[in-house]
């Protein structure tokens, strides 16, 4: 689902590998994708940087405005040409409060990505890495796919950057996503401007015991 901006919003357009907001920051505004794709990020005390999730249409970053004096607990940075629309943290208490479309749409987002989380917990409990880097893959936003159930014209995300996502190494990457797309599950290749798609047969890899 796609949140409708609201009528006297700016919504920007945002280049590619542009930062949307750092960690640490102040939390003073939440945004709303309304295009392309960013990647969500977090950085240790040591230094060591792992993304946590890809952001695509539809989804609201910087929801933790909606707490007081809270800082940023990660880094956005967008990964395509987005379309992102900055609602500053009490215009977001009055849309809840005002728009029920607005606020049902927010509803759904924050249970969403709350039931995402604890799926993710789970993933790492019990689920293969094979298994946690297939739901990786079908959970990659469509940005411009169509309606054919295929995740398209998504940049080409490198492994080393999946294996952060999955919490494994780039060879274990390498090796199912080649057996992936053997078994044609998945489209890339090696050109620099490839885009991969993801086919919604990957979702079977889930299903296994």
């Amino acid at each position: 689902m796609r949140p409708k901006a609201d009528r006297h919003a700016a919504i920007a357009t945002v280049a590619p590998d542009q930062t949307i907001f750092r960690q640490g920051d102040r939390c003073d505004a939440v945004y709303c994708l309304h295009a392309g794709a960013a990647k969500v990020h977090v950085l240790s005390q040591s230094g060591s940087e792992a993304v946590i999730m890809i952001a695509g249409p539809g989804d609201f970053i910087g929801e933790g405005c909606m707490l007081e004096q809270a800082e940023r607990v990660c880094s956005v940075t967008t990964m395509t040409e987005c379309e992102i629309e900055r609602i500053e943290a009490a215009a977001a208490w009055q849309r809840l409060r005002n728009d029920p479309a607005f606020a049902r749409e927010f509803m759904h987002f924050l249970v969403t990505r709350n039931r995402r989380y604890l799926s993710d917990l789970s993933d790492h409990h019990f689920h293969t890495t094979e298994q946690r880097l297939a739901r990786a893959l079908l959970r990659l936003p469509n940005i411009g796919g169509g309606g054919d159930g295929r995740h398209a014209r998504l940049p080409r995300i490198s492994q080393e950057m999946l294996a952060e996502m999955v919490g494994t190494t780039r060879s274990r990457v390498n090796f199912f996503m080649n057996k992936f797309r053997r078994l044609g599950m998945i489209e890339y290749n090696s050109k620099a401007d490839a885009h991969l798609v993801v086919h919604p047969s990957l979702a079977t890899v889930l299903r296994r015991d």
